[in-house]
């Protein structure tokens, strides 16, 4: 006997008032009763199914060894966790991946919306392999036949969970690695819906194709491991995923406004204010790392405050300093954020070195989608102070643009220019959008395109 097995006969015992070496009904209901969150208890009904279902005798007595093998089970609402048992939600699990089934938000999945997303993890899969689990694999229509239990037309929240619950039943994952894969599929599947969206709009560019393709094989990839139907089965290894991703900014989210704010705090020099340019201020902005699984997360800023080296003997100056801000989308405004370097950093560190560059662009471009060459200079000096790229890197990307612009120019017929005539076109007459700064550098070679680019590509 192994020793989660004992920990779990002993939580038992506890609940075993006769000490028959079984539990019986009520001895059940006790257990669960302590066991359940207050806000969430079993009703009478559920537990008569429950203990029903787990007397296969009909002896009106549960073995302990049933009810390991009921617990031990990833879709049951108690796991074994550290020796204890722990309470294992779901329903709240499974919410993102309704949420993305239930197209229109009204609640419930219809058959068109039903056969869409389906279908969708029917073909990711079978693109990568023959092998498709059993609670993927069918046709779609008698599928949600099955699924749609009164015949309204419609599966609700309360049936996509039981689907799910009994599909997941066979799972050798623990309830960690099942939420998490949940997760991971449901942002996988938000991916290709927006990448399906573009393509229905026409706007689908090359470089898109080449990340819908990384975010099919990685919806593949995790809906494999979570519908995997192998009870036995050893825990997966983990898959390299980040614990941050990127989001859309707010409205109204502007980095001038930060330094204006900032400006506020810097002493007066000669009985006026210093002016913006007359300082140098280090900004980077971030999306904070998700919390409660809302999708309107705040934006955090790091501000690093230059000396003032302009001022004079005798004149105030402001020393060197670093701060730390948070977004409020509610009055469209920065808020100073106390002990906040903790927080920002991992929210900086949980994101992917691609996701952290193109956060430097956003910043630096004051979250436009096209910044000037003299922008897009400080921004690549700034990802190397944050060891996003090297200073090579940086040099080769721009030798690779000049390139571009002195063929640009034998192409249509006007011979080789030099030098200081491509420096002067780069930095007074062109721009450069963010997402095709991105796209240089996967063709480069220095980023390799992945399912993670499909949240920025297109802001």
């Amino acid at each position: 006997m192994d020793s989660q097995t004992q920990k779990l006969k002993n939580i038992f015992r506890q609940y075993d008032a006769d000490c028959n070496g079984t539990i019986n009904r009520q001895e059940l209901d006790t257990l669960l009763r302590h066991m359940m969150p207050e806000n969430k208890p079993m009703s009478t009904e559920e537990v008569d199914v429950l203990f029903n279902a787990l007397d296969c005798n009909g002896t009106c007595e549960l073995e302990y060894d049933a009810l390991i093998d009921w617990v031990m089970q990833p879709s049951s609402v108690l796991c074994p966790r550290n020796g204890e048992l722990k309470y294992f939600d779901l329903a709240e699990a499974l919410r993102p991946l309704f949420e993305i089934y239930d197209m229109n938000g009204d609640g419930f999945i219809s058959r068109a919306e039903f056969v869409h997303c389906h279908g969708i993890l029917q073909n990711a899969i079978a693109a990568e392999s023959s092998d498709i689990p059993p609670s993927i694999k069918g046709d779609l229509g008698l599928r949600y036949q099955k699924l749609d239990t009164n015949n309204d037309h419609t599966i609700t929240f309360e049936d996509f969970v039981d689907w799910q619950r009994s599909s997941l039943a066979e799972s050798g994952l623990t309830e960690t690695q099942m939420a998490k894969l949940i997760k991971n599929v449901a942002k996988q599947m938000q991916r290709v819906m927006k990448y399906d969206e573009l393509h229905q709009q026409g706007l689908l560019r090359d470089s898109d194709k080449i990340v819908l393709l990384r975010v099919l094989h990685n919806l593949a990839t995790f809906s494999k491991d979570l519908w995997n139907n192998k009870k036995s089965a050893a825990p997966k290894e983990e898959r390299h995923t980040y614990k941050n991703s990127y989001a859309a900014p707010p409205v109204g989210i502007n980095v001038d406004n930060l330094k204006n704010i900032i400006l506020e705090s810097v002493p007066l020099r000669k009985g006026k204010r210093i002016k913006l340019e007359e300082i140098v201020m280090q900004v980077l902005c971030v999306p904070a790392i998700p919390t409660n699984g809302t999708e309107e997360r705040p934006w955090l800023a790091s501000v690093n405050l230059v000396a003032d080296a302009g001022a004079s003997v005798g004149e105030p100056a402001f020393a060197e300093r670093e701060e730390y801000y948070i977004y409020d989308r509610e009055f469209r405004t920065w808020h100073w954020l106390e002990d906040g370097k903790s927080r920002f950093r991992e929210s900086l560190d949980g994101l992917s070195k691609e996701v952290q560059l193109f956060c430097i662009l956003k910043t630096f471009a004051n979250f436009g989608i096209k910044m000037s060459w003299p922008s897009l200079q400080d921004a690549l000096r700034a990802a190397q102070t944050y060891k996003i790229i090297t200073k090579r890197n940086h040099n080769e990307y721009n030798q690779n643009v000049e390139g571009i612009v002195r063929r640009s120019f034998i192409d249509e017929g006007f011979g080789r220019v030099n030098a200081k005539k491509v420096t002067d076109l780069l930095e007074k007459e062109m721009t450069f959008a963010l997402s095709e700064v991105m796209v240089t550098f996967a063709d480069m070679g220095i980023f390799k395109m992945s399912s993670v680019w499909a949240d920025f590509m297109d802001t």
